[in-house]
């Protein structure tokens, strides 16, 4: 009898030892499904412009030099007009919508509209590129904190009537450029413009080819 007693309690004791690895296998789980719940669907990667030594970013980092990159990119295509102002800044503001903020676009085109009457942009052309030797430093991206920053960039401005330059202008452009606050598809960047920190300044310390007019 005692033989049989011990074998129904050994028999006992293994079925609590299942049970105390079911349960903890249980939990084990549990929390591998809230971490895959809780993880993010995508992750952004913003490669610097040259890797060759390595770089090591957060990943909720956001990389000065991407910063700079996508705010001179956002505003270069705001502001040019391949052939007449006229009919493209309209498009640029909608077609660049998800990029700038409404407060900014609104500042756009109160510009765009004295501009207009004082015939300056119907039939211009306008185009807006880097100055060599002035392009990405990280003192160019100045953090303010809560993803924001002030990013200066210094560009030539050049326009064209009648296929005939009537302004060449080197000029720096303080940005001010915020993590957006809502994601979407059409701006893969996560930032957009909300606004100019400054009043663009006039380079005069840049000679332009051609002179400047």
């Amino acid at each position: 009898m005692s033989k049989l007693r011990r074998d129904i309690d050994a028999r006992d004791l293994h079925i609590k030892s299942q049970w105390a690895v079911i349960g903890i296998l249980c939990i084990v789980i549990y929390f591998l499904w809230s971490g895959w719940k809780s993880a993010p669907d995508e992750i952004t990667l913003r490669y610097p412009p040259d890797i060759r030594v390595g770089a090591t970013y957060n990943i909720n980092e956001v990389p000065a030099h991407h910063i700079y990159s996508s705010a001179f990119y956002i505003w270069q295509q705001a502001n040019q007009w391949m052939t007449d102002g006229a009919t493209e800044h309209p498009k640029n503001m909608e077609t660049m919508g998800c990029f700038l903020s409404p407060d900014l676009i609104s500042t756009m085109n109160g510009v765009y509209q004295e501009k207009l009457k004082n015939g300056e942009v119907s039939g211009r052309s306008r185009f807006i590129s880097s100055i060599a030797g002035r392009n990405y430093r990280p003192e160019r991206v100045l953090s303010k904190g809560a993803g924001t920053w002030v990013v200066n960039i210094d560009v030539v401005l050049k326009e064209y009537f009648d296929q005939k330059m009537v302004k060449n202008v080197p000029l720096r452009y303080s940005l001010l450029v915020e993590e957006s606050p809502f994601k979407s598809s059409c701006n893969p960047y996560g930032l957009i413009i909300a606004d100019l920190a400054s009043e663009p300044r006039q380079l005069l310390d840049v000679e332009i080819e051609g002179g400047i007019k």
